[in-house]
């Protein structure tokens, strides 16, 4: 088993689930970052928030949706998702929730994201597909230079002989969760 797993698929189909589950109490263990999507009674989007994966620390809003217009806050990823990179490399492994978005237009993200990938943290998390993509560049207004960013680490992640991405179709794929535990039996020794 491969030191850094990623999942990759359809929006909203559990992957982020897929891991909580099979973590489980391991997770409050964990350095990095998990995404989380704020929504209203009714069910509206009113933006997407930064959080340490284990669930200390306060929540970081970087896509405010409540305007007219969505508003990007590049500041929270060079500030509290560096720091949450950084604090990850002291961890027993490092949950990395989602990447792919616009946080890969922080160059000062990118170098902490590539220094923990790089070392010797255990990594598991959830990357963006191609198919996500175009969602992502709509609701953001990203640009070029966003699309190679991404398109950069996503060849970088496939071509890496010490990270595996796997294709889900979420909370129903039984090989793909069989994966994950090996994973977790492996690199989650607590």
């Amino acid at each position: 088993m491969k030191k850094r797993l990623f999942l990759t698929g359809p929006d909203r189909c559990g992957k982020s689930e897929m891991i909580q589950r099979a973590l489980g109490e391991k997770l409050r263990h964990a350095g990095g970052f998990v995404t989380l999507r704020e929504r209203d009674a009714e069910g509206t989007i009113l933006g997407f928030d930064l959080i340490a994966a284990d669930g200390s620390g306060q929540k970081a809003r970087f896509l405010d949706m409540t305007g007219e217009k969505p508003m990007t806050h590049l500041e929270v990823f060079s500030q509290e998702g560096v720091r949450l990179l950084t604090q990850a490399e002291n961890r027993p492994f490092a949950v990395l929730d989602e990447l792919g978005g616009a946080e890969l237009l922080d160059d000062s993200f990118v170098r902490a994201l590539v220094r923990l990938i790089r070392g010797q943290t255990p990594c598991i998390g959830v990357v963006k597909g191609p198919g996500s993509v175009g969602k992502t560049v709509g609701i953001m207004g990203l640009n070029l230079r966003y699309e190679l960013a991404r398109r950069v680490m996503y060849d970088y992640m496939l071509k890496d002989p010490d990270t595996q991405v796997i294709q889900t179709t979420g909370l129903e794929d039984e090989e793909t969760m069989a994966q994950i535990r090996q994973w977790v039996e492996e690199y989650v020794n607590i």
